[in-house]
């Protein structure tokens, strides 16, 4: 039985890893980027203009996501609380550099300053990772202004109170009561 079970999760994991969804939605968010930073080419008015992009792609277990910037993924899993995503923002570098805390990170003049984003450059470097979903498993997608209003164990609290369905309002309602 222990060999069966084994086999399985190697069976998932290679499947994983041999998916063709990582480099789809890749290539999704480099179109996406091409054609902001055309746009702003064809508009001065535009020049400069750029966004942050979190996907989600759900294939039976699999979970794909894609992700430029601050905009982040959250897996809810039982009573854990996950940032999967990671931000591509300066208090983020300052933060792995030790030049800064997380706590210090939250007050930070910088902390709105991403460095990557979608469409300020023709081309951009897209994280995608890829993780097997279990049963239950909540996925949040949100972006700064949620994240930064709204304290990670409190998104556990929401999720863990309230049906799917009122999630996203009372996640919405938490961040603008905030600011």
């Amino acid at each position: 039985q222990a060999r069966t079970t084994q086999g399985s999760a190697l069976e998932a994991r290679t499947a994983l890893q041999d998916s063709p969804i990582p480099e789809a939605i890749r290539a999704a968010v480099e179109r996406a980027c091409i054609a902001i930073y055309s746009k702003a080419q064809e508009d001065p008015r535009l020049a400069g203009m750029g966004t942050t992009v979190i996907s989600l792609l759900l294939k039976e277990d699999q979970a794909f996501f894609a992700h430029v910037g601050d905009s982040r993924a959250y897996l809810v899993r039982g009573d854990l609380i996950q940032q999967i995503s990671e931000d591509h923002s300066l208090v983020n570098e300052q933060i792995k550099a030790g030049m800064i805390t997380p706590e210090e990170a939250k007050h930070s003049r910088y902390k709105n300053i991403i460095t990557r984003s979608v469409g300020f450059e023709e081309e951009v470097q897209v994280d995608v990772m890829g993780l097997l979903s279990e049963p239950g498993d909540v996925f949040i997608l949100c972006s700064d202004g949620m994240a930064n209003m709204v304290e990670d164990p409190e998104i556990l609290q929401v999720v863990r109170h309230f049906t799917l369905a009122e999630v996203p309002q009372k996640l919405i309602d938490l961040a603008n009561e905030r600011g």
